[in-house]
């Protein structure tokens, strides 16, 4: 983990992200600090399974990431939903 990036933020991220303790709308409603779960980008209920793998923002960003790198290198990588979130 230490050697993927010198950010410490990061590496915050990352170690949130890998023992899935990020902070999304749905835990701010189990401790009433906020009034509802809906995502700020779709309005589906939040989750972290939601924002990094089922958000429609989230696929048109990574779809037009990877189309960007597929076409830039001339190669086509199609990782699945388990390999994006596993990386």
């Amino acid at each position: 983990m230490h050697k993927i990036s010198k950010d410490n933020k990061l590496r915050q991220f990352q170690f949130k992200l890998m023992h899935r303790i990020i902070v999304t709308r749905k835990e701010l409603l189990k401790f009433k600090i906020t009034s509802d779960d809906q995502c700020t980008l779709c309005s589906n209920h939040d989750s972290i399974i939601h924002t990094f793998t089922e958000c429609a923002v989230t696929i048109l960003i990574y779809t037009s990431a990877l189309n960007w790198f597929n076409y830039t290198n001339n190669v086509s990588v199609n990782p699945s939903t388990e390999q994006i979130c596993s990386l």
